[in-house]
């Protein structure tokens, strides 16, 4: 089994023993990148290198914008961001299947149904065989895990995504939020000006004036970053057929382009403390590896959001997602990709060979299989359904509509557990069954009914019957 894990940033492959897998030629990462030149497409790291020298001829957006849309790019006419995503994928596969291995992915959990869908596509175009999408967040859990509310942050090229999980049982996602257009691209521009201002200013010298140069100083900005991470200030020399320029670097001025995407983490955070921390800070923040690494973004996220923050390894959302491998039934005939937002505890997983059944309750109880609300049934899983007045990307949820007074935009959740359905209470103004209000979580059975805001609107429990179970008189 290989874990995949989908970033544009460097998208990343663990094998079985959860080593990194060299997944291009010499790189254990293959970021997001295309170049067309003189007809021919290239991908991935080669593209990158090229990136900043025929800026025209690059696309860096097709993962993040997964479409069949025809692009309007004269360079890429006749092609879409999904074609774009086959041809990386191709050489990705390519570097992969000598070792013949089934593949579990981590995909991006601001990817929506349709994005999957087109993805499962594309993966099943080039017989790759894909036995289920884990959510990223989800995935990139260290197996030690506080038993709380907590958050976890991924950074893409061009979007920042912050995840809120439920790991008090099963963990779970409850839903996310996107800082659109602060990513890893925006960084690397702003961190490039700053960097020739300061040789402007020191050397009158400007490495952005030339293709050439600024290539090259793209290309050394991670081992800068390396760099001020360990200490305060480094040396960068610049060199030019006339002469070598140089100036000193300081880990503050690197930071300073942190300040935008804090300012909107800040303002992101703070609305979902109101939404799923009862307005108590949350109190710890995973932080992938592509963010934890860059100089002072740990310290400058723990001052802008209030909570603690832990780094994660490299390649850990790969690594985690081997650990689903047994959370997708093997069905001979099966189509398309199954994805999962809930880990399955020990004792929960499925039996690969065992048929789908849906049993009652020992106390008598039919099984819940839908929840009614106005007229419409929704179905019931282990997967999280969320309930409130918006529903978070990538999630599966019911939008409460008309009297929507005291409803949190998500609200609460309800999940089958073990069997049994458990509704879990994130709401600022309460959730009531049989208007008591819920502590936390609660049971549900068929039959009863649940109310969000006031006066509200409700919603029931109810199951549905296989056509041999119809009475016939």
């Amino acid at each position: 089994m290989i874990g995949l894990e989908l970033n544009d940033t460097g998208i990343t492959a663990a094998g079985p023993d959860g080593t990194l897998l060299e997944i291009e030629r010499g790189a254990l990462a293959s970021p997001g990148f295309t170049v067309i030149e003189a007809g021919h497409l290239q991908v991935g790291g080669a593209a990158e290198k090229r990136c900043r020298q025929v800026p025209r001829q690059i696309n860096h957006h097709f993962w993040d914008r997964l479409t069949s849309e025809p692009l309007q790019d004269p360079a890429y006419a006749g092609w879409t961001h999904a074609d774009l995503a086959y041809a990386q994928l191709t050489r990705i596969w390519e570097q992969l299947t000598p070792m013949h291995q089934d593949v579990l992915v981590a995909v991006p959990d601001t990817y929506a149904g349709q994005q999957l869908e087109l993805l499962a596509g594309v993966m099943n175009a080039l017989s790759i065989p894909t036995c289920g999408f884990v959510s990223q967040a989800l995935a990139a859990l260290p197996q030690e895990t506080p038993a709380e509310i907590l958050l976890h942050l991924e950074l893409y090229l061009h979007r920042t995504v912050v995840t809120v999980l439920d790991c008090r049982r099963e963990a779970a996602v409850l839903g996310n939020v996107s800082v659109e257009g602060l990513g890893l691209d925006r960084l690397r521009s702003a961190w490039m000006q700053g960097i020739a201002d300061e040789f402007v200013r020191r050397t009158r010298f400007d490495p952005l004036h030339d293709a050439a140069t600024e290539q090259a100083l793209y290309d050394r900005l991670p081992a800068l970053l390396s760099a001020l991470s360990q200490a305060e200030d480094t040396d960068v020399d610049m060199s030019t057929s006339s002469a070598t320029h140089r100036i000193r670097l300081t880990r503050n001025q690197m930071e300073r382009s942190l300040l935008p995407l804090m300012d909107a983490l800040h303002r992101q955070v703070t609305l979902l403390q109101q939404d799923y921390f009862r307005h108590q800070a949350p109190a710890t923040i995973f932080v992938s590896h592509r963010a934890a690494r860059l100089p002072g973004f740990c310290q400058r996220l723990e001052a802008a959001t209030g909570t603690r923050a832990h780094p994660l390894t490299e390649g850990a959302a790969a690594k985690g997602a081997l650990a689903f491998d047994n959370a997708f039934p093997r069905r001979a005939g099966r189509k398309g990709v199954p994805y999962r937002n809930r880990k399955p505890t020990e004792e929960n997983q499925p039996d690969p060979t065992a048929p789908a059944t849906i049993a009652g309750h020992a106390d008598g109880h039919p099984a819940a299989t839908h929840l009614l609300y106005r007229s419409r049934g929704y179905p019931l899983s282990e997967t999280p359904l969320v309930i409130g007045r918006k529903i978070p990307p990538g999630t599966f949820g019911i939008l409460i509509q008309g009297r929507t007074e005291g409803v949190s935009r998500c609200h609460c959740t309800v999940a089958l557990r073990n069997g049994r359905l458990v509704l879990t209470d994130t709401s600022t103004y309460g959730t009531f069954v049989n208007d008591v209000k819920v502590a936390g979580e609660t049971e549900l059975v068929v039959g009863q009914a649940f109310r969000v805001g006031t006066p509200g609107e409700e919603l029931q429990v109810i199951t549905c019957l296989e056509n041999d179970e119809t009475p016939v008189t």
